[in-house]
């Protein structure tokens, strides 16, 4: 009889302190969720853009290909696209729109990744703009200006096969790009050393999920062993 009570009694402890692990676990859950809302459903493709009513899109209008793309395609999406096409003054001032939430910044992908790297990263080197899964090409082309008849064309036209041949222009994007997070992540630092606001984000919440784990982890064995001790003290 007193084993028997003596294991209730261990078990309603345990029961007691798991239940203050959860509602400690959804409380920390629910203020990281207040403090920083989830983020909306992101179009990945122009037809879920086109649908999507309450997002509005834009470009830099340089006159690039981009512009061009949209303005003399016959293609029906793109004419759509175009209409209701905003322009905003810079790259940085579409990308400070998107970071605001609904509205897309139609541009190349490399040079936003860049973009975002820089200047809209936190701390911890996590996007706080995302991208779309979709990609579509436009008729952009990349050359070398020389002067006509320069006796080195053909040279660097090897040069330049070989290292295409070779992934190296790739290579060096990677490098690049992992250069502008480590830059974003030192502004992200500097703007939060002179008052910025912090977030608080799941990221800062890992020591009490860790804890409250490791908790219910430990009165599990626990509990196993007291039954065990019980059963063979019978």
């Amino acid at each position: 009889m007193r084993t028997s009570s003596t294991t209730l009694y261990t078990f309603f402890v345990l029961a007691c302190t798991y239940g203050f692990f959860i509602t400690n676990m959804y409380k920390s859950s629910l203020v990281a969720h207040l403090t920083q809302p989830s983020l909306s459903a992101v179009p990945n493709s122009l037809e879920e853009l086109l649908r999507a009513d309450d997002f509005s899109w834009g470009i830099v209008n340089y006159g690039a290909a981009d512009y061009d793309l949209f303005a003399s395609s016959d293609l029906k999406i793109y004419k759509e696209i175009f209409a209701e096409m905003e322009y905003c003054e810079s790259s940085l001032s579409c990308m400070e729109r998107a970071a605001d939430g609904r509205f897309a910044y139609i541009s190349w992908m490399v040079y936003q990744q860049d973009i975002i790297a820089k200047h809209f990263v936190d701390t911890n080197g996590k996007k706080l703009v995302v991208q779309a899964r979709d990609v579509f090409n436009s008729p952009a082309s990349e050359g070398w200006a020389l002067k006509p008849g320069a006796p080195y064309i053909h040279q660097f036209n090897n040069i330049f096969y070989r290292l295409m041949q070779a992934g190296i222009p790739d290579k060096w994007q990677k490098e690049l790009l992992s250069e502008s997070v480590n830059e974003g992540r030192k502004n992200a630092k500097t703007t939060l050393d002179e008052g910025g606001i912090n977030k608080l984000t799941l990221y800062h919440l890992q020591p009490a999920f860790v804890i409250g784990v490791g908790g219910m982890i430990l009165s599990s064995i626990t509990l196993v062993a007291e039954l065990l001790y019980g059963f063979n003290s019978t």
